[in-house]
């Protein structure tokens, strides 16, 4: 609200919006994201450290949408990478109990090799 009231926006339609509906919106956004080993507040935590390399406090709202977008980019960019690799590249397995050899599927190889 803070931030509004800064920008002088408290009349903004969308952002009045988005705000009265944030819970709905800010645990979808991270549904489609696997933070394996992390509780949920280390997930945030870990999110903000990062956020904060990206942005800076006294950027503007357009400057802070460009680096957040940016930021997005490179993570869904490591993922996709990570992805192709598993899929090239089969884990070793060490037992191969059905298990195991599904979660070799499941799972990337770089979190797949951290078990």
């Amino acid at each position: 609200m803070a931030m509004t009231e800064t920008h002088q926006v408290q009349d903004n339609e969308t952002l009045v919006s988005l705000w009265e509906k944030r819970m709905y919106w800010v645990p979808a956004y991270f549904m489609q994201c696997f933070f394996p080993f992390l509780q949920t507040t280390q997930r945030s935590e870990g999110f903000n450290a990062v956020l904060k390399r990206y942005v800076s406090p006294g950027n503007s709202l357009l400057q802070f949408a460009k680096q957040y977008t940016a930021l997005q980019q490179k993570i869904l960019g490591s993922e996709l990478q990570q992805e192709a690799t598993t899929a090239l590249k089969q884990p070793k397995l060490l037992t191969y109990l059905p298990m195991e050899r599904q979660m070799s599927k499941i799972y990337t190889n770089k979190i797949f090799n951290k078990f």
